[in-house]
């Protein structure tokens, strides 16, 4: 998306809506970002602007920044915000404006999910095979080279995947799968699913000169 933005200060108690004021600076501020954006090269029919007020409680300094909605109106949305931030609301306390704020944008293309690649199933082990350890100790496993995986094929954990800059290391009970976007996915196995039956824990004895 492109986007240009505008605020100012001011110093006003919110009345139940904005003041033929506030309103004037807004549409001030819609005017100053729509030219930025179209000095930019963007048509201004597809350019959306958001209002905004930054409010808070008199004698408070937590300001909120509210949008404007078109179902309610600032002060509800500021009470409901305040609410869920802090779980109360002050009574008899007027509200103040410090700031308007206006936001332009250009939405920006959806980008399309790419579609689900072919299952390859398991690659051959470009790498060959290699020891390392896991919780469960040392094992034999097989080792592979980025540049060798094609969308759609899977690693079974535990194994190796080296990248020209770093090293993938697949854990025992995890999977890895390659996007159609040559991207890695893994899912993280559960730990129930590691065998610890041939761990071994060593007697820990106190140190007599500690």
């Amino acid at each position: 998306d492109a986007v240009h933005e505008e605020q100012e200060p001011t110093a006003e108690t919110y009345r139940g809506e904005v003041s033929a004021s506030g309103k004037e600076r807004l549409s001030h501020l819609k005017q100053v970002a729509t030219e930025a954006l179209k000095k930019q090269g963007y048509d201004e029919s597809n350019i959306v602007v958001e209002e905004y007020l930054n409010m808070r409680y008199e004698g408070t300094d937590n300001a909120i920044m509210i949008p404007k909605s078109p179902n309610s109106s600032f002060e509800e949305d500021f009470l409901a915000l305040y609410q869920r931030e802090f779980g109360f609301v002050l009574q008899n306390r007027d509200i103040l404006i410090d700031d308007y704020r206006v936001r332009a944008v250009v939405p920006g293309e959806t980008l399309k999910t790419p579609p689900t690649p072919e299952k390859l199933g398991v690659p051959t082990a470009s790498l060959g095979t290699t020891r390392a350890y896991f919780e469960n100790g040392w094992q034999e496993v097989l080792a592979y080279k980025v540049e060798d995986l094609q969308p759609g094929h899977n690693i079974p954990g535990p194994a190796i995947i080296v990248q020209p800059i770093s090293t993938v290391v697949l854990e025992v009970g995890c999977e890895a799968f390659v996007t159609a976007n040559g991207d890695l996915k893994i899912e993280i196995g559960k730990v129930d699913n590691v065998d610890h039956t041939n761990d071994t824990v060593k007697e820990v004895k106190e140190d007599p000169v500690q």
